[in-house]
């Protein structure tokens, strides 16, 4: 794990060592990282690792004079060894590309990165992420100088960035999860999106979009064997490149179909001798049996003979150990079930773990959409279509006529009809929109397209918001906290592309979701996972921590709501709200979930939390 930082001044005011030092460590209080600077007169570049590297950073290119320091893992090092000696480290290959094809360089990498680099021969800065956005970049500028880093406790670490909090940008983090771009929650600073760069030059800055998006459905067409041919070959790649470090890798294993089919490729190659092996990690449960997943877990674990390591977690409820967080608890969000992460993260790190692997990103990227049902009326296909449909209402349990409506005809309708089909169950937050916010129109359905390939569209934008999510950037906080790289095979550009070009048959067929996972991986994939279409049920933690261990805690925020203050809610409505989830009156959904995060987040700020 490292993290990049550094500051160009724009009035030629000199940088020093120190000001680099104060921004460098990811985590405050880690002592693990190794911090190396490196300045010149106006410009300065720090780089922390937790690990011992054979990639010194800062690095400097002797002919050239360009400076580069990065975060982050390079996945196709062989293309790029015409430019350097193939022991060359990741870093020198990327400021290689950059000295080769400038302008361009970026579309020739690919992996998880964060850059920054330095050209004395036209005094530029160029800072760069990935274009899913796995690495985070934050940056502030006003005309005196920009200041970068890896994480925002980087740079609030300075005490001349202001901590002033973005009223306009607050209502977002609660009822539009997930909308954000550029803006974060602090005034003075801003999120480099994936995808682009930010370069600045005599005192201008601009950024830029380096990768864009597909914006064209694929055409018609089955989904053919190579289909999964190709399919298969990215995803083992995309694991094989996320496995290759120079410490123990592990895994969080759920016994989900996602990280299942990850410790099942990993196990497949470790069994070829073509990787190292891998350790899993896995919650496991004696009292709450919703919860527990062992008897999907033990197949891999006996096929692969993978090193395997169950950790308790009974007693992981929400809350019971939320404060763990607080070093990195810079944002308004954190997750409800945050302390199952922490019991296993906390052991792999005592056995010297420092790359973890996850399944996050395959519910968006493979769960598929029977709307898609739609375009075979437009194809003619009818006894494709009854087939789906049959299939759909088998596996969904709704009535064959309620599949029609709500899938094969609901593109088709106007918005006020799909409305009234498909978000009949949604919770509208309309009541707890206070009136300053209601022309923000937080209270819209979520956005769907209509007629022919509705569904490429709504997959489309869905992929879109996976890397701004905030859940995004509190993985990455979390990891960090226990000095760990977070890498997620799903979470691959490739993946993505190949996904978007596919007929939606690959991620929905048959009444199956993520049809060309189990189809692609069958002959690896232990019988208990490719069955499996259910999930882990934790909600018994959620209302065990929040209806009887921290009810007391819960309550007290209800007092002098800082919410209600900012006017974010209609204090009345919030309290009821809460109080009948409380009182087992209603459920609760994850609305008001980060409703309570961000809360607990606002008292932090204001020193008003009391724990007790």
């Amino acid at each position: 794990m490292s993290a990049i930082a550094g500051i160009i001044t724009f009035d030629g005011a000199p940088v020093a060592r120190r000001q680099l030092d104060l921004i460098a460590r990811p985590v405050p209080a880690n002592s693990d990282d190794t911090i190396a600077t490196w300045c010149d007169s106006t410009i300065g570049f720090a780089h922390a690792s937790a690990l011992s590297t054979r990639q010194p950073q800062p690095l400097v290119d002797s002919a050239s004079g360009c400076v580069i320091t990065f975060d982050g893992r390079l996945d196709n090092r062989a293309e790029l060894f015409s430019l350097r000696d193939t022991r060359a480290p990741d870093a020198a290959l990327i400021l290689a590309a950059y000295l080769e094809w400038r302008d361009d360089f970026l579309l020739h990498l690919r992996g998880d990165f964060a850059i920054a680099i330095w050209d004395p021969r036209t005094h530029h800065l160029i800072l760069a992420r990935d274009p899913l956005g796995q690495r985070a970049l934050f940056y502030a500028c006003d005309s005196t100088r920009l200041i970068f880093a890896s994480t925002l406790e980087q740079l609030l670490a300075d005490p001349s960035i202001s901590r002033e909090l973005d009223a306009e940008t607050l209502p977002y983090y609660f009822y539009a999860y997930g909308a954000l771009e550029s803006q974060t929650v602090y005034r003075a600073i801003k999120s480099l999106p994936g995808g682009s760069r930010l370069i600045a030059r005599d005192g201008q800055t601009r950024v830029e979009r380096y990768w864009h998006w597909r914006d064209t459905p694929p055409d018609p067409r089955a989904l053919t064997p190579n289909d999964l041919d190709e399919f298969r070959a990215t995803l083992i790649d995309a694991i094989a490149a996320r496995v290759r470090a120079d410490c123990p890798v592990g895994l969080l294993l759920s016994g989900g179909l996602d990280s299942g089919s990850i410790a099942s490729i990993a196990g497949d190659l470790f069994q070829r001798d073509q990787v190292a092996p891998m350790g899993a990690y896995s919650l496991v449960f004696d009292q709450f049996a919703q919860c527990d997943e062992r008897k999907y877990i033990a197949p891999i674990i006996t096929r692969y003979n993978l090193p395997f390591t169950p950790v308790p977690a009974d007693d992981c409820w929400t809350l019971a150990n939320w404060e763990t967080g607080l070093p990195v608890f810079s944002e308004p969000f954190f997750e409800a079930y945050d302390g199952m992460k922490y019991a296993a993260l906390a052991r792999a790190r005592a056995d010297g773990v420092r790359v973890m692997l996850m399944g996050h990103g395959g519910d968006s990227l493979l769960n598929g959409s029977p709307r898609a049902f739609a375009d075979l009326i437009w194809q003619g296909r009818w006894r494709d279509l009854h087939r789906e449909l049959r299939a759909f209402a088998n596996a969904s349990g709704r009535p064959y006529w309620q599949s029609v409506a709500g899938n094969a005809l609901s593109p088709w309708l106007s918005n006020w009809v799909r409305g009234k089909i498909e978000f009949r169950f949604w919770q509208n937050p309309a009541p707890l929109i206070p009136p300053r916010l209601r022309a923000l129109h937080f209270d819209a359905p979520p956005k769907l397209h209509r007629g022919k390939f509705a569904w490429w569209y709504d997959l489309r934008d869905q992929l879109v918001n996976v890397g701004r999510s905030l859940h995004a950037g509190h993985i990455d906080r979390t990891f960090r906290l226990f000095g760990m790289e977070i890498r997620q095979p799903f979470m691959d550009v490739r993946l993505f592309n190949l996904i978007l070009s596919l007929p939606p048959e690959a991620t929905y067929s048959n009444g199956t979701r993520r049809f060309i996972l189990r189809a692609a991986l069958k002959d690896i994939l232990p019988t208990e996972i490719y069955a499996r279409r259910d999930k882990a049920e934790f909600s018994p933690l959620l209302h065990l921590g929040l209806r009887e261990h921290r009810r007391a805690f819960v309550e007290n925020l209800l007092v002098d709501s800082e919410l209600a203050r900012r006017d974010l809610v209609v204090d009345k409505v919030w309290r009821a709200t809460v109080q009948n989830y409380l009182a087992g009156k209603q459920t609760i959904t994850w609305l008001e979930w980060r409703g309570l995060a961000m809360e607990i987040w606002l008292r932090v700020q204001t020193g008003r939390l009391v724990t007790n």
